[in-house]
C-alpha cells in the first residue's frame, strides 16, 4: 500500500517541507522531512504497519501549517 502526496512551492530560495502523518486521535504515526526549491514534487508514502482507517496528512512550509488532507487507508 503506497499514496502519493503532491505538493507545489511557490516561493523562490530554499524551503523546510514537513508531511506529518496523525490518526484521528491528533498522534503522529509517521513523519517526512526535507528541503525543496520553487517547483512541483510528489512524496511517496508506505506506510508500514496501519489498520484500515481514516488519517489525516499536514503539510508545512517552514513550520507553517498548509494543508490538511483526510487520508483513507483500504488494505
Amino acid at each position: 500500500t503506497y499514496l502519493d502526496i503532491p505538493y507545489v512551492v511557490t516561493k523562490d530560495g530554499n524551503h523546510n517541507i514537513s508531511i506529518v502523518f496523525c490518526d484521528l486521535a491528533g498522534r503522529v504515526i509517521d513523519s517526512y522531512h526535507t528541503t525543496n526549491t520553487k517547483g512541483s514534487y510528489v512524496y511517496t508514502w508506505h506506510p508500514a504497519s496501519l489498520r484500515e482507517g481514516l488519517y489525516l496528512t499536514n503539510l508545512y512550509l517552514d513550520g507553517k501549517l498548509i494543508q490538511t488532507s483526510k487520508v483513507i487507508c483500504d488494505k
